[in-house]
């Protein structure tokens, strides 16, 4: 399975792992994965890195499958910028507000495509150190990971034996 780490702030990191958010709203999408020699394909592991802003602990603190993206294009309906935004846990204003970016020319344009990463079920895992995943600097988005660190069941915490605790 390929898999890519995600930098997201604390507060959307728990609303994923709650279930409540169920999209991610990105600029960019997964595509081409230089490591694998091949397309992305889907499910698509998504490991979550909550940034240390707003005080988050800048460790990655769970995982959850990417289903598969879907193009929010700049001319999208009404309906589907709303559904989009309520599954993103987003007021549909922040939502069109990403989309029209920064800069004049984009927003006279009426915004610009974005990808709405459509997520499974969260798992939450004891925080580990960008190190466990062969990563030695947070991401700035997101980026791709190696497939010897794609398998989640490496990073579970230990079993417990009974009598030790």
């Amino acid at each position: 399975m390929q898999a890519v780490i995600l930098s997201i702030r604390k507060e959307w990191v728990r609303l994923i792992l709650s279930g409540d958010k169920t999209m991610e709203i990105r600029k960019t999408k997964p595509n081409y994965c230089a490591f694998t020699i091949s397309k992305a394909t889907y499910p698509l592991r998504v490991f979550l890195y909550e940034s240390r802003a707003n005080g988050g602990r800048g460790m990655i603190v769970g995982w959850v499958d990417c289903e598969g993206v879907q193009e929010i294009t700049a001319d999208a309906d009404a309906e589907t910028v709303r559904a989009t935004a309520a599954r993103a846990c987003l007021r549909v204003q922040d939502f069109d507000t990403y989309r029209s970016g920064h800069k004049p020319y984009i927003c006279q344009l009426g915004g610009r495509t974005v990808y709405a990463w459509r997520l499974g079920e969260p798992h939450k895992i004891e925080p580990l150190g960008l190190m466990r995943f062969g990563i030695d600097r947070a991401p700035q988005s997101w980026q791709w990971l190696r497939p010897e660190f794609a398998d989640a069941r490496r990073y579970d915490a230990p079993p417990t034996i009974e009598g030790t605790e």
